[in-house]
C-alpha cells in the first residue's frame, strides 16, 4: 500500500523489529512478490484501539492497522506466514502507503471503508468484504418482529448471501485457477441473482435504503473474487487474528506514548505471526530472549518463527 516503495529490507527484520523498533516487516523477495499482482493479495483491516497519550486535555487514541500477506492459498485452509499489525494515530488512507508503496499494484481486500481507494492508490484492485454488507441487512432483520420478517426484504437479502457463502464452501478445486473458474461457474450465478435482486426493490427507505446503496456501491470490489481464486469473500480470517487486541484493550493501557503503542504493535506482530506458524508463543519468546543478546545480526535469519530449527522444537 504505498507512498512509494521505500527501500526493501532484510527478511531479518521481524526479529529487529523488537530491538530496533523498525515497522517494515517485509523481506526482499516478499516486496518483490508485491509487485505481481497475480501473487500476492493484501488484506487489510482498521481496529479502533486504546487511550495512546494521557494528558489532561482531550485523550488522544489511534489505529492499529493489521496486515494478512499471501492470503489465502488454494486449499480448505487459510495458510500464512505472518500477522503485521501497524500502528499509526490516525486512519488516513495513506496509512497503508506506509507499508507497502503507494504504487501498489495488486489487490487490497478491506471492508469498504473510503479511506482505501483508487484515489490514492490508482494501481490496485480492491476487493470488498461480503461480510460487512451482510452485516447491514443482518442489522435491519433484528430490529423485526416474527410477523414483519416473513415479507422482509432484508432478510431474503440476507438469505441470498448465505446462498453463496454455502456454495464457496463446497467448492472443490486443487489450484487457484481450479477456484477462480468453480466460482465463475457456480458462485456467480448466485451472487448475480443477489444483486438482481436489490436492483428490483422499488424506493427503499431509510436502512434498507442505505443497506442496498452500500452493497451496489461495492459491487465492482465483491467482484474480484472471479478475477483472482486467492481473493477472500470475507475479512473473518484477519478478525480473528485481530481479535485478541481486543480482548485485553482495557489491560495495555501501559501505552503512554506513540513509541510505546508502536512497540506493542511489534509485540503483537510475533506473537501473531508465531501463533499462525503454530509454534508455543510462550517456549518461542523464551527461547528468543534467551539466544537473541547473544547473536549476530547476521544469525537472526534462523529465530524467525518459520525457521526449520523452531519449527522442529516449538511447533504445538
Amino acid at each position: 500500500m504505498r507512498r512509494h516503495i521505500r527501500p526493501q529490507r532484510e527478511k531479518t527484520e521481524v526479529i529487529e523489529s523488537v530491538v530496533d523498533g523498525q515497522q517494515s516487516l517485509f523481506s526482499d523477495d516478499e516486496l518483490a512478490q508485491l509487485q505481481d499482482s497475480n501473487v500476492s493479495i493484501t488484506e487489510v483491516i482498521e481496529k479502533q484501539t486504546k487511550q495512546v497519550v494521557r494528558h489532561r486535555k482531550a485523550k488522544s487514541s489511534g489505529q492499529r492497522t493489521a496486515f494478512l500477506d499471501g492470503l489465502p492459498q488454494v486449499d480448505k485452509t487459510i495458510h500464512l506466514t505472518k500477522v503485521i499489525f501497524h500502528y499509526r494515530n490516525t486512519r488516513s488512507g495513506k496509512v497503508i502507503g506506509d507499508i507497502i508503496g503507494q504504487g501498489y499494484p495488486g489487490f487490497i481486500m478491506c471492508d469498504g471503508y473510503g479511506g482505501y481507494s483508487n484515489r490514492l492508490y490508482p494501481n490496485a484492485r480492491f476487493g470488498s468484504c461480503l461480510v460487512h454488507i451482510r452485516r447491514e441487512f443482518i442489522r435491519i432483520t433484528k430490529l423485526l418482529s416474527k410477523k414483519q420478517l416473513k415479507y422482509s426484504k432484508a432478510l431474503h437479502a440476507v438469505k441470498l448471501l448465505g446462498a453463496v457463502f454455502h456454495k464457496e464452501n463446497e467448492l472443490v478445486y486443487q489450484t487457484e485457477k481450479e477456484k477462480r473458474q468453480q466460482r465463475i461457474t457456480h458462485v456467480k450465478p448466485l451472487l448475480d441473482r443477489f444483486y438482481q435482486y436489490l436492483g428490483s426493490i422499488a424506493s427503499p427507505q431509510g436502512r434498507l435504503c442505505a443497506a442496498i446503496k452500500n452493497a451496489l456501491k461495492l459491487r465492482t470490489r465483491v467482484y474480484r473474487i472471479f478475477e483472482n481464486g486467492q481473493i477472500p469473500l470475507s475479512n473473518n480470517s484477519l478478525e480473528g487474528e485481530i481479535r485478541f487486541t481486543t480482548l485485553v484493550r482495557k489491560n495495555c493501557l501501559f501505552a503512554k506514548s506513540v513509541r510505546g503503542a508502536e512497540a506493542n504493535a511489534i509485540y503483537y506482530t510475533l506473537v501473531a505471526t508465531a501463533k499462525i506458524n503454530k509454534l508455543n508463543v510462550y517456549k518461542y519468546f523464551k527461547y528468543l530472549f534467551d539466544r537473541l543478546p547473544n547473536q549476530k545480526r547476521s544469525d537472526i535469519e534462523a529465530f524467525l518463527p518459520w525457521a526449520e530449527e523452531v519449527q522442529q522444537v516449538y511447533h504445538n
